[in-house]
Parts: structure tokens; C-alpha cells; sequence
């Protein structure tokens, strides 16, 4: 039964890495940041229902957190309860979180699956990678975090639970994703603007 879990995470994250696009050494590739400070176009996706949506429709008032996943990957999937503590503490303070899936899975599926990991924010799927291609996304997790103008003011992971894949810190010690909420709700420059998320070839 392990075996077959660990060859089924492997399959799913070596379709998720081809989709994006990128080599299975991803995480020692260079830092891409010629998105940063830059507007990101509106983006079409298909939402759980099955119908089109646009980023502009799904954007917060101040910000808005784009965040790609995928569930069948351990370390993705391991953040839900964060990002689930994280929408909870700025949904209120006019930021919007979406999640992404750089996949064609059925809508239907991906609303159940995002139910039984009790994500409480707006998933929708990229099967045409338009999202996936604006951001420059090349793993997940993978966060981007938009101001109110849809500038993207950071891109990265989410903290530094992870040191590698499947290799976790002894302990969380930096909140990138949080601190560049913080950072934008306070219209300031965001202290560490790119980092390298850990995730997708678990």
C-alpha cells in the first residue's frame, strides 16, 4: 500500500512538473523574477462549477494571494491547514485567496477534493496553463501575491517548513507569505520579494 501511494505521488508530480514546465532539479534552478513589480494581465480559469472565471473577478479590495496546488502531491497537500489559517486571518482585511490547479481535472472532482482538505477559499482549475505561463509558476506549492492593482509583489513559498522535498525543517521559522501580505496591506515594499518554493517532484 505504501509503495503504491509513494509511485502514484510520484506519476502525479511528474505530469504536475511537465505541465509547468519544469526540470526535475527545480529546486536549484535561479530564482525567476522578471514578473516581479509588474502587472499580471486579467486570466480566465475554469472554476469548480464548471463555468469560466477571471482573476479580476476573484481579486480582493487590497490583495490578493494566488496560490498554485495540487493534491496529489504530500508536501502541496500538507499546507492546507495554513493556508487555511491564513485566509482566515485576511480574508476580513479585504484579501482574496485563489488556488490553482495547473491541471483539466473535472471540476466536480477538484470542488470535492478541496472540500476533503477543508480549503476554505476559491479553487479553480488552468487546463490551458494561461495562469501558469502569466506568473512564470514552476512548482507547487507556489504562492504570487498581487496588490490591489494587480501588481505582483511577491512570488515564492509559503515559509520554510520545507528544506528540500519531502524534507521538512525541525521547525517553521520564516513566514514569507505572511510577512508579504503584511507588507503590502502596509503599502511598503516587500522585504524579501522572491523565493524558492519547495514542492511538485515530492
Amino acid at each position: 500500500m505504501i509503495r503504491t501511494t509513494l509511485f502514484l505521488c510520484v506519476i502525479a508530480s511528474a505530469i504536475a512538473a511537465m505541465l509547468l514546465g519544469f526540470r526535475a532539479g527545480a529546486e536549484d534552478t535561479k530564482l525567476v523574477t522578471d514578473k516581479l513589480n509588474k502587472t499580471i494581465s486579467n486570466i480566465s480559469f475554469t472554476a469548480t462549477e464548471g463555468k469560466p472565471a477571471t482573476l479580476k473577478e476573484l481579486m480582493g479590495k487590497k490583495a490578493t494571494v494566488v496560490l498554485f496546488l495540487s493534491f496529489d502531491c504530500p508536501v502541496a497537500r500538507s499546507y492546507s491547514t495554513t493556508l487555511a489559517e491564513l485566509h482566515a486571518a485576511y480574508a476580513n482585511k479585504g484579501v482574496a485567496f485563489v488556488g490553482v490547479l495547473p491541471t483539466d481535472d473535472n471540476p466536480a472532482e477538484v470542488a470535492k477534493r478541496a472540500a476533503e482538505y477543508k480549503i476554505p477559499f476559491t479553487v479553480v482549475t488552468d487546463p490551458t496553463l494561461t495562469a501558469a505561463d502569466a506568473f512564470k509558476a514552476i512548482t507547487t506549492p507556489e504562492a504570487f501575491v498581487l496588490d490591489a492593482a494587480s501588481v505582483l509583489r511577491y512570488r515564492g513559498r509559503i515559509d520554510n517548513a520545507f528544506h528540500a522535498r519531502l524534507k521538512r525543517n525541525p521547525q517553521v521559522t520564516e513566514f514569507d507569505l505572511k510577512n508579504a501580505i503584511e507588507d503590502v496591506l502596509a503599502d511598503k515594499d516587500v522585504a524579501v520579494p522572491a523565493t524558492m518554493a519547495v514542492g511538485a517532484m515530492c
